[in-house]
């Protein structure tokens, strides 16, 4: 049984026997577009901007920003990041928002204290986190939670990716009123030419599950209650 759910998967019985509830699908983790599958804006070169719905590039450089099918197994799409020019430490993040009325209280009552968290990615060179409860995308009345960290690898491997992960605790740290969610920020832990990530994950507890994988659908659905993109091409007479 996960940690989240309130029955359990497979149950035993004594003539040795099992039965399996799949008939509902329990999703754990908290990051939308995880994935990278919707991509609504496009790809794009800037110091900031969208890297897939619901992830900014937060470089601060100019930065080539494209949507990828060089992926692990198991997986569709991917990111992909690269200096204009060069190399540089590469960043991105996700703002996990709590509820349709978010405010400082809601936040802390989801992300309680001495709760732990672990966040796993995907990615083509090694790579750091952050967390801390926050405004925006940016750093307004940031309180940190965990420090920017190097992840480990779980040691898993696939088609040039490792798969990274970092476990966090809560403690004793609130939410500033002002702040929105939880803020996830990546970077490369050095400057590279470029990072290719994927497989962006965050559950409840001390272990990186696998991946929790939705259809191109569910994923759009999620990305659409903050950006929907209408197509205009359609010619109307009177």
């Amino acid at each position: 049984r996960h940690t989240g759910a309130s029955s359990d998967a497979i149950t035993l019985a004594s003539d040795g026997t099992a039965i399996a509830n799949l008939s509902t699908h329990s999703r754990y983790n908290l990051i939308d577009n995880g994935e990278f599958a919707v991509n609504q804006r496009g790809n794009s070169t800037g110091s900031y901007g969208w890297c897939g719905d619901r992830f900014q590039n937060r470089t601060g450089s100019s930065t080539v920003i494209t949507q990828t099918t060089t992926v692990p197994a198991g997986f569709s799409s991917a990111m992909q990041l690269a200096p204009s020019s060069g190399t540089a430490t590469l960043q991105w993040n996700t703002l996990l928002e709590v509820g349709n009325n978010v405010t400082g209280t809601n936040i802390g009552n989801y992300y309680s204290a001495n709760s732990k968290w672990t966040i796993s990615i995907w990615a083509t060179v090694a790579v750091s986190v952050k967390v801390n409860f926050c405004n925006d995308w940016g750093s307004g009345d940031a309180q940190e939670i965990q420090a920017n960290t190097a992840m480990t690898s779980t040691g898993d491997t696939s088609n040039g990716f490792t798969r990274y992960k970092l476990t966090f605790d809560v403690a004793s740290v609130t939410p500033h009123a002002n702040n929105k969610g939880l803020q996830i920020h990546f970077s490369t832990s050095s400057a590279a030419s470029e990072v290719k990530f994927t497989g962006a994950q965050l559950e409840e507890g001390e272990v990186a599950g696998s991946f929790d994988h939705l259809s191109y659908s569910e994923y759009l659905a999620r990305c659409q209650r903050y950006y929907l993109q209408y197509d205009w091409t359609d010619t109307y007479e009177s």
